[in-house]
């Protein structure tokens, strides 16, 4: 197997610096765009950059449990949507299943591939607290449950932005599940700090490559 070129340790530096930066300014804009006070004054979420195994490469200073999820969540998108609906460029996908990598269903993490060149050569996440997410109490929280059901929406992975464009069906559906329309504006904040995050790697691609 052919061994990628050697980085100079000031080009590496430099590199592993803006991934940071990248992952940070995601969660500023994840935080800002947001209307929970979960993120807004808990920070109760995270972003990150990974390898296109879903291995962890770099995450915002910010919760760090809520960073770890990001790998298991895309080997399970990778494992049950590579065939279909497909992965593509443009894509999102969101998921807060617990039994496919999520901490609990109350935390939905968000996950966007990053191509370049025509190949898989990243992927982003975003994933954070919501204010609810159904069940039998409002907020996520019951100590009455029983089983998982009763705990509310559980979505494994689902394409939820196909090509850059958001799926309304997915989205009315999630906010049909649950009690308060704010999280409708998380789950977009997620997106934002996403598209964000997409658009500075592709920079940073481009200027230093693969």
């Amino acid at each position: 197997m052919s061994r990628p070129p050697a980085v100079d340790p000031v080009t590496f530096e430099v590199v592993a610096h803006r991934l940071g930066l990248i992952a940070e300014e995601m969660g500023i804009i994840y935080m800002r765009t947001s209307g929970s006070h979960v993120l807004v004054t808990g920070n109760d979420a995270a972003t990150g950059i990974t390898l296109p195994d879903g291995a962890l490469v770099i995450a915002g200073p910010y919760i760090t449990t809520q960073a770890n999820v990001f790998p298991l969540v895309i080997v399970s998108t990778q494992r049950l949507c590579e065939e279909n609906p497909g992965i593509g460029d443009g894509d999102v996908f969101i998921c807060n299943d617990p039994y496919f990598g999520a901490i609990h269903q109350p935390d939905i993490a968000t996950v966007a591939p990053v191509f370049a060149g025509g190949r898989l050569v990243a992927w982003l996440g975003a994933s954070g607290h919501q204010l609810d997410n159904g069940g039998m109490d409002p907020g996520g929280f019951s100590v009455g449950v029983v089983d998982v059901h009763q705990e509310g929406l559980r979505m494994p992975p689902v394409k939820l932005v196909e090509a850059g464009r958001l799926r309304d069906d997915i989205f009315r559906w999630i906010l049909n599940a649950v009690r308060d329309p704010l999280v409708g504006l998380d789950i977009k904040a997620q997106l934002a700090a996403l598209t964000a995050g997409r658009r500075r790697l592709v920079e940073l691609i481009d200027r230093y490559g693969v």
